[in-house]
């Protein structure tokens, strides 16, 4: 399998950005066998819905796995419980993110 791994670590400063962003994770859905995107520290906030939440609910219809860190959560205040449903939580984000980089991703993207 290869896919693209997409390495958010910041919100995007506006929503022009946002769908620069979105589009890349979109363009690897359709061209490679998937696209994984590593929320980690401040991209975190994605799953809060600090960009309009239509960013991250395209992505996940479309088949994109979205992941984030327990620990990052924590840090920034979010609770496990408001983070959407389809959203994977991992203890070893880090390790997960090595595993997929090494085994899985064809291309590395990081914003």
């Amino acid at each position: 399998m290869s896919r693209v791994c997409l390495l958010l670590m910041r919100l995007p400063a506006s929503e022009e950005e946002a769908e620069q962003i979105i589009g890349i994770a979109l363009r690897a859905l359709q061209k490679w066998d998937g696209a994984a995107i590593y929320l980690l520290g401040e991209g975190t906030f994605w799953v809060k819905g600090a960009m309009p939440r239509r960013f991250l609910k395209e992505v996940l219809d479309k088949g994109a796995e979205v992941k984030a860190g327990e620990r990052d959560l924590l840090a920034r205040g979010i609770a496990n419980d408001a983070v959407k449903a389809r959203v994977g939580v991992s203890a070893d984000l880090e390790g997960d993110l090595v595993d997929d980089v090494m085994y899985s991703a064809d291309r590395v993207i990081s914003w």
